[in-house]
């Protein structure tokens, strides 16, 4: 399944994994598009961006937690996208 367009404004955003950019300044260009940002995945979260660093054991860390539970959340029906670091990017306008 294709990853979606990215609409900011109103839209709450979760980052997990390690990323290209700071986790600050995924924030911060989240909130300047007029989204919310929160620190784990909730009912009100429309995306999850997952950054493309890859670590070991990925499960056991806080970020594997975050994907887990996206992944339950979509289960039970909530619309929820897991997206990509690049697909984030690509939608801020970086190549």
């Amino acid at each position: 399944k294709p990853e979606p367009p990215l609409i900011f404004p109103q839209r709450e955003f979760v980052f997990t994994g390690h990323f290209a950019l700071r986790r600050k300044e995924c924030t911060e260009k989240a909130l300047e598009r007029g989204g919310v940002v929160a620190t784990a995945v909730r009912r009100s979260t429309h995306y999850l961006v997952v950054g493309h660093i890859a670590a070991d054991a990925w499960v056991q860390s806080a970020w594997g937690t975050k994907i887990l539970d996206a992944c339950d959340a979509r289960a039970k029906g909530q619309s929820i996208a897991i997206v990509s670091e690049p697909h984030w990017l690509m939608a801020l306008g970086h190549e």
